[in-house]
């Protein structure tokens, strides 16, 4: 994980496809108990580092892609019949930019990603 902030962003609610490839390649997927997903990683947009949980208790149920390459992947670009479960990743850090509302953290960067169902023993 990197210690390279980006100083000087500043706060602001966007996204990118080049956000979720980032992530896809470089977040890495902890599942510590059954229905809790960590994903940990840098932001793709000011490099904090970031540890953003899943609880799938809450979450949308669906159908896994046919073709499966690994438990964490971009959610764009795919065709389904039904939609795969995806989740919106936003940054979570707590370091400064300027001009980010005072009751949010991060620095606006947000993505979505597609995250394997934790598999049956």
């Amino acid at each position: 994980m990197s210690t390279d902030h980006l100083d000087g962003i500043p706060y602001e609610e966007t996204t990118d496809d080049a956000y979720a490839v980032t992530a896809a390649r470089t977040f890495s997927v902890q599942r510590p108990s059954k229905g809790f997903t960590l994903l940990n990683g840098d932001c793709p947009r000011c490099r904090a580092t970031l540890s953003v949980p899943l609880v799938s208790d809450v979450l949308r149920q669906g159908e896994p892609p046919r073709r499966r390459r690994g438990i964490l992947r971009r959610a764009a670009g795919t065709r389904r019949s039904r939609p795969a479960p995806y989740e919106t990743v936003r940054c979570n850090c707590r370091l400064p930019h300027s001009g980010r509302p005072e009751n949010r953290r991060g620095c606006g960067a947000y993505w979505n990603v597609y995250v394997a169902p934790q598999e049956q023993p």
